[in-house]
């Protein structure tokens, strides 16, 4: 699968998951792109977000959720990097990845929708 198709899958996922209430997740590094000038100074190129940071970020409650919203005082964040068929970590990416890890946090390389529905299956939401 090419990395926009996995990308549009994994998003679709993970936003019917959070329309449930399931999780909330963040779309990053999604703009890049040439800025026309203003004020009479040149356009450039510009993107959004820390370069090799993951895609998307994605928040997890500690417990399931209730019908009122999350019952929980502190939940999971996981950094989701998605890669279509022979897609590779850029070093960027895989320096962020080492930084997450040891800052406690988790670090997953998706490269097929059945892993992200996995990670949303071990949390008990889907």
């Amino acid at each position: 699968m090419r990395e926009r198709e996995l990308s549009k899958a994994v998003i679709q996922l993970l936003q019917y998951e959070e329309n449930k209430g399931n999780l909330y997740f963040i779309r990053n590094n999604s703009y890049a792109g040439y800025l026309s000038h203003s004020r009479n100074a040149p356009g450039h190129y510009t993107r959004q977000g820390k370069k090799g940071c993951a895609d998307l970020i994605v928040f997890f409650p500690k417990i399931l959720p209730s019908k009122v919203g999350f019952n929980c005082s502190d939940g999971i964040a996981q950094f989701w990097e998605l890669k279509g068929n022979g897609g590779k970590q850029s070093p960027e990416q895989k320096e962020f990845e080492i930084k997450i890890g040891l800052l406690g946090f988790r670090y997953y390389l998706i490269t097929e929708l059945s892993q992200a529905e996995r990670l949303i299956n071990e949390k008990g939401v889907a």
